[in-house]
């Protein structure tokens, strides 16, 4: 039951992370988890517009690539959507330099990302009461891990070094949770 609710789940959320951190020239990636997290607090120096996330998510949604289709990436259509100077770069398709801009573009990927996140989640969380662990690479935004515990009221634990090697443990709890239900794991 667990697996299959799991399953249903939009699986490239750090991919798509990625994809908007690799974007931002302000933060120079030297390895994926590293310019992640400098995007994820570049989202502090700006605000993130409404407009702008609805038409992030609905993008997402329908993007073929973020269900597996790694051949069909276009991100003009992602950055078509804000109105700031994007300059053609040879290391990567796109960049933006201004960091007013970038804090701009952080800001409403960050929302966006934690806004898809929560809708996959929240109904889910609500009719199971189960204990929320977030494993591989997005439950390291502790950005999104805050905004989980507050709109949940749940405590929300983070294993240490959270890759996706914990999938593994985590169905394993999941499958066994009938035996293990009645600890405070």
């Amino acid at each position: 039951c667990g697996l299959r609710l799991l399953a249903s789940l939009p699986l490239d959320m750090s991919l798509w992370y990625n994809l908007g951190s690799n974007i931002v020239n302000a933060v120079q990636p030297n390895d994926e988890l590293r310019s992640a997290g400098k995007f994820m607090g570049l989202s502090g120096y700006s605000v993130p517009n409404p407009l702008i996330v609805n038409k992030l998510k609905g993008l997402f949604f329908e993007d073929p690539f973020m269900r597996g289709n790694k051949d069909s990436i276009d991100l003009h259509k992602y950055l078509n959507v804000f109105d700031i100077d994007i300059q053609q770069t040879e290391g990567f398709m796109n960049s933006v330099s201004d960091f007013d801009d970038c804090a701009f573009f952080s800001a409403n990927w960050q929302e966006t990302f934690e806004q898809i996140i929560m809708e996959c989640i929240e109904p889910f969380v609500l009719k199971y009461d189960f204990p929320i662990c977030l494993t591989g690479g997005c439950a390291l935004n502790g950005l999104l891990d805050e905004r989980i515990r507050k709109v949940t009221g749940q405590e929300v634990f983070v294993p240490p070094n959270p890759n996706d090697s914990g999938l593994a443990l985590g169905g394993w709890f999941l499958n066994n949770w009938d035996r293990i239900g009645q600890y405070n794991v």
